[in-house]
């Protein structure tokens, strides 16, 4: 079994979703990111943050590369191109699923909705995990199912479902070998100042915050 691991805003190892569920089962995992320049740029994304991604994303590799996962990180301008690029790596690679963390943007669930349909195309599955939210979207609702129109009930409906269990981070895969991270591709963020005491890289500099 092999499953790609789709990373998009969620650039860690620790408590990902996607992730921990590619490597379900003992599977082979590959990391896969999108630089995706064109379309940041159409959603007002600065130099200074493109700079900033880039640099989780380095520290992202490295700590996969710890693990034995590789990390493949792809320029494709536009998400309109998403769905052929996810779709030709996972069947080039001899994927049997792809795994990310749902995303709630307008273009982000145009993009997502043409990649499961490529990847249903090739006879590829496709996971998209509810992971940057305690209870998934559109799930508390009135009695009569229909969405709360007033906070002060929706909080009271919201709480009846995360009270109880307390809820855990997952742990990063077990390690495997480590290997050598994958080469990037020819591009560059943006000339960017950044001051690493107040934008400091990495998820270890996240923890200790």
């Amino acid at each position: 079994m092999k499953r790609v691991a789709w990373f998009r805003s969620d650039l860690r190892v620790d408590d990902n979703g996607a992730l921990c569920a590619a490597a379900a089962g003992g599977a082979d995992v590959l990391g896969l990111f999108l630089i995706a320049d064109a379309t940041w740029r159409r959603h007002d994304w600065g130099a200074r943050r493109q700079c900033f991604v880039w640099q989780q994303l380095l520290a992202l590799r490295a700590s996969l590369a710890r693990l034995g996962i590789p990390l493949r990180v792809l320029h494709v301008p536009h998400f309109a191109d998403a769905a052929r690029a996810v779709a030709d790596f996972a069947a080039g690679h001899g994927a049997d699923d792809v795994i990310a963390a749902a995303e709630y943007g307008v273009d982000e669930i145009g993009r997502d909705e043409g990649v499961a349909a490529a990847l249903r195309d090739r006879g590829i599955g496709w996971q998209c995990l509810h992971d940057f939210t305690l209870l998934s979207p559109g799930t508390v609702r009135t009695r009569e199912g229909a969405p709360f129109r007033v906070f002060s009930p929706f909080k009271r409906a919201w709480l009846e479902q995360v009270r109880g269990e307390p809820i855990g981070c997952q742990a990063a895969p077990r390690a495997g070998d480590a290997i050598a991270p994958p080469p990037l591709p020819e591009w560059q963020p943006p000339q960017a100042t950044l001051d690493a005491d107040w934008w400091p890289a990495g998820e270890e500099a996240a923890q200790l915050r």
